[in-house]
């Protein structure tokens, strides 16, 4: 027994090696390649660790080796008496593969760390490496200033500074101008616009923000007012340009619903006064955004600046079935409608035309009619009889008229129906391809119109329900398109195949090959077309901090035995033919 102990006591310090176990921590270990023994590589695996201080607040984040060069990113925070993050610092990288990169830094050598990291030419010796938050002296808490890291945008006590600033005051007298709904005949589905002079003094909450370039000089330019209702509903913002306002309304009606939204230009033209001009619909048809709810608060009718009025149908679920613009509805003779069928999870199951003089209204009495039981549609083993299509056709608009004029769009799940004689592979790139499709979309078809063709498109999943694999066939122009795709554990995709097959002319396959860094970051892109030389696409290289530091696109052929920008997995002849080092034949 005590030899057990002391092998467990010898075993510890290894568990725990690297971060620092007096401190609150939480780790997240991401590996980048399965294991059965769980001993991994640091090379296979992403860590990243936040330190906690007693009130669970996170005060230190560390990501390891997650730099260009391996170097570790550290953030620091920070708050001030009040438990207010008040300074935000930017994240700073250490040298390159340091010992226990997991280990807390002090707070103050740690900022004075950030402050050396940021003080060089790469930066612009910036002193002030963090965003900072003022806040107000009450108990609201409300920020008055904020700034952005940089010299330029500095926050001092002195000269005028780059930064936003913040004011919150009340609305005065004839300040706002006091928009309001009414439903004629009591009925949500027509709204009125009417106009009641001005907001009473201190009804509204005043927002003001001058952007960083505003100056005392500059008045009410660079600044912008919102004005908020005491449901806390933007009821009024305005901007400001040579010291001129300019008004967008937001008006709502009782219920909380966004009926009207007034752009500038329809502020100014429909008031005269204290009343709204006589042509006041005219200008809201042509400038302003108009919305009806039904009794649901549900979305039934909108308009917005020079278009037609758009409407909506939904059935009992909510779920919205039948839509039109003001082009279909001046269809001649007959008005178009584009239905939309859903399955049981609610999935779009197809979609299509439906030709009826209906009104919107008369179509909503039917979609709300208890008889009309049946609420989606469902997947059938054989083509319907009157749609053509593996799906029934029992919902609204059928349940009253099984015509369903033209079917646009369809998508299964789940299995492949509706692929004729087409098969998918068995494996693709050495993956096994899954028959365990359950809440999958499996196939799709898009008809061409104006034609009986489709195009369909079939997608095949490996055991971990991702995609590797789709073909579309297009019996319009007679072509067949392929994409297969090789993943690693994580998902990345390290190589890819596509083809394009046109009946009667020979196949265009083209191969793609990426390798990532440490981070799954990309680094390389290469390309072969058929047996064409192997061509960089995209060659990325990475900073201290992980970010994007450079990008060389195409313009270079590999030579032969060019191999470790992908991994190993291939070898380049000098003729251009890319061979698989695992043994796989030559492409």
């Amino acid at each position: 027994m005590r030899k057990f102990i002391i092998a467990i006591a010898l075993l510890l310090p290894i568990l725990l090696i690297g971060q620092t176990d007096t401190e609150n921590y939480i780790k997240t270990t991401t590996y980048q390649v399965p294991t059965q023994t769980g001993v991994v590589a640091d090379i296979n695996k992403i860590e990243t660790i936040t330190y906690h201080d007693g009130l669970g607040r996170p005060k230190q984040s560390i990501a390891v080796e997650a730099g260009g060069d391996k170097q570790t990113i550290v953030i620091h925070r920070e708050y001030d008496a009040l438990g207010r993050s008040t300074k935000q610092y930017l994240p700073y990288a250490t040298a390159p593969n340091i010992a226990n990169p997991m280990t807390i830094t002090a707070p103050h050598a740690l900022k004075t760390q950030i402050g050396s990291f940021y003080y060089t030419e790469k930066y612009e010796y910036t002193l002030n490496p963090y965003s900072e938050t003022r806040i107000e002296t009450s108990l609201l808490n409300r920020p008055i200033e904020k700034s952005a890291p940089g010299n330029s945008w500095d926050m001092n006590a002195t000269g005028d500074t780059h930064t936003i600033k913040l004011d919150y005051q009340m609305n005065t007298t004839d300040e706002v101008l006091f928009f309001s709904v009414v439903f004629t005949g009591g009925n949500s589905e027509n709204p009125q616009l009417t106009l009641s002079g001005y907001y009473t003094a201190g009804q509204l909450y005043k927002n003001i923000t001058k952007d960083e370039n505003w100056t005392p000089n500059s008045g009410k330019n660079h600044t912008v007012e919102e004005f908020t209702n005491k449901r806390g509903q933007v009821v009024l913002k305005r901007t400001y340009n040579d010291d001129l306002a300019h008004d967008t309304y937001y008006i709502y009606d009782d219920f909380g619903n966004l009926i009207y939204v007034l752009s500038p230009e329809a502020s100014e033209q429909i008031v005269s006064g204290n009343n709204l001009t006589s042509n006041y619909q005219e200008v809201l048809d042509k400038l302003g955004y108009q919305y009806k709810y039904d009794y649901r608060d549900r979305l039934i009718e909108k308009k917005i600046p020079a278009k037609g009025w758009e409407y909506i149908v939904y059935n009992r679920l909510d779920q919205p079935i039948l839509t039109q613009d003001a082009n279909q509805r001046a269809q001649t003779p007959t008005a178009e409608w584009l239905f939309i069928k859903y399955d049981a999870f609610g999935r779009v199951a197809y979609t299509g035309i439906k030709r009826a003089n209906i009104s919107r209204a008369t179509f909503q009495i039917i979609a709300n009619d208890p008889a009309n039981l049946e609420q989606y549609e469902q997947v059938s083993t054989t083509a319907n009889v009157d749609t053509g299509i593996y799906y029934s056709s029992d919902a609204i608009p059928s349940a009253f008229d099984s015509t369903l004029d033209e079917i646009l769009t369809v998508n299964y799940y789940d299995s492949y129906a509706d692929i004729g004689n087409y098969s998918l592979p068995t494996t693709v790139y050495g993956q096994a391809v899954t028959t365990n499709t359950k809440g999958m979309p499996t196939v799709s078809k898009v008809r061409v119109l104006g034609t009986d063709h489709w195009i369909t498109t079939v997608t095949g999943y490996d055991e971990k329900a991702r995609p590797i694999f789709s073909a579309t066939l297009n019996s319009y122009l007679n072509t067949q398109d392929t994409s297969e795709s090789l993943l690693d554990f994580t998902g990345k995709v390290l190589e890819s195949r596509t083809s394009h097959q046109k009946s009667g002319h020979q196949e265009v396959v083209t191969k793609d090959f990426f390798s990532y860094d440490h981070q799954n970051r990309l680094v390389n892109h290469l390309q072969q077309i058929d047996q064409e030389p192997i061509q960089l696409i995209a060659n990325n290289t990475y900073d201290e901090l992980g970010q994007l530091e450079s990008k060389r696109v195409g313009g270079q052929l590999f030579e032969s035995g060019y191999t470790d920008i992908t991994a190993g997995r291939i070898e380049i002849s000098e003729d251009g033919i890319i061979t698989k080092i695992d043994g796989g034949a030559s492409y």
